[in-house]
């Protein structure tokens, strides 16, 4: 008797249906989970400006803003004061930020402003902010996936999943 070794053309052919058919199901799956983390990177990226800004409030006792453009960018500037600034200057290194490919900011109930800037949130000199607001993170469908929440008389920045 002859005794074969390998695998049979048959069995080579079931194993990779098997395969495909665990890929097709898996791949919504995996999309999903992918966009979900660019949301969730946006949320915190965006948290990570709002608490830089805050803490070099605190710091350097000049007031700081987070702007967020009209072209969905956002950037920190630092005032000429710790109250009542004037002159808002952009700080190094801190934007303009882009949010990544299909997820869009949305300041609501923010500081409005005028021209090329939607909105702002301010923080004062002491760390709290001047105004409660709230940043939607939202998705190619106009859909809110995250918010990050600025409490007005803490300053304290919340980043929850809806």
């Amino acid at each position: 008797m002859r005794r074969e070794n390998g695998f049979s053309l048959i069995e080579l052919i079931i194993a990779v249906a098997i395969f495909a058919i665990l890929a097709a199901i898996a791949t919504p799956s995996f999309i999903q989970m992918r966009q979900n983390a660019l949301y969730r990177q946006a949320a915190f990226d965006v948290s990570s400006m709002l608490r830089e800004a805050r803490g070099r409030t605190v710091g350097e006792n000049r007031e700081h803003r987070v702007e967020f453009l009209d072209t969905g960018q956002y950037r920190v500037t630092r005032g000429n004061r710790s109250s009542g600034s004037t002159v808002w200057v952009l700080v190094a290194g801190l934007g303009p930020v882009t949010p990544p490919n299909g997820a869009t900011i949305t300041p609501v109930g923010c500081n409005p402003a005028v021209g090329a800037i939607t909105a702002n949130v301010d923080f004062n000199g002491n760390g709290t902010a001047g105004i409660g607001c709230t940043i939607n993170i939202r998705d190619a469908a106009a859909a809110n996936r995250f918010t990050v929440t600025v409490t007005q008389n803490t300053g304290r920045i919340r980043v929850a999943a809806l």
